[in-house]
């Protein structure tokens, strides 16, 4: 299983493909399950467990409806599960990386000397999501990189814009 996990941690370094992974739709759930698990776990931090869930399974269904429309329409469908696997298991690595962050960030806000420093390694997280999720589709879908990170980017506005519409922040 170890050796399994290493592979999330090789494609969110770009050393491995999605390809690496095997097609699996079980393998697939165990990934979902530590993906729900570790955004739970980071969701918690500044909401309640009844405020997380919803927008959490907004997130996912997004996510498996979004690369399933884009893999169908580039005709490349047979790569979903993998390309869906690599996406949540990089993402949940990158969600454990950022763990220590947003407790600290939590801890932190309105302290200026370290607030504004988790912010930005925050978002050098998000960027690396981002970079990492180009890398997964241009392989997925044959595509240049630049053109998958723009599609990456799109994806990330969207699922910002959907979440804050159907589950908005109050503060």
């Amino acid at each position: 299983m170890s050796k399994l996990a290493l592979i999330f941690v090789d494609i969110a370094f770009h050393r491995r493909s999605p390809e690496a992974l095997p097609e699996s739709r079980f393998l697939f759930s165990l990934v979902l399950i530590a993906y729900l698990t570790v955004s739970l776990l980071a969701l918690q931090i500044n909401w309640d467990l009844g405020q997380a869930v919803g927008p959490l399974l907004a997130d996912v269904t997004f996510c498996m409806a979004f690369f399933w429309f884009l893999l169908q329409t580039a005709r490349r469908g047979g790569r979903y599960w993998q390309t869906v696997t690599a996406l949540l298991g990089a993402e949940t690595f990158l969600s454990l990386i950022a763990l220590p962050l947003l407790v600290l960030r939590s801890a932190a806000a309105g302290n200026e000397a370290f607030e504004p420093m988790t912010i930005l390694l925050l978002t050098v997280i998000l960027l690396w999501s981002i970079d990492v999720g180009g890398f997964i589709l241009s392989r997925a879908l044959e595509q240049s990189y630049v053109v998958s990170v723009l599609i990456m980017v799109g994806y990330v506005i969207s699922s910002f814009m959907l979440g804050e519409y159907f589950f908005p922040t109050v503060e």
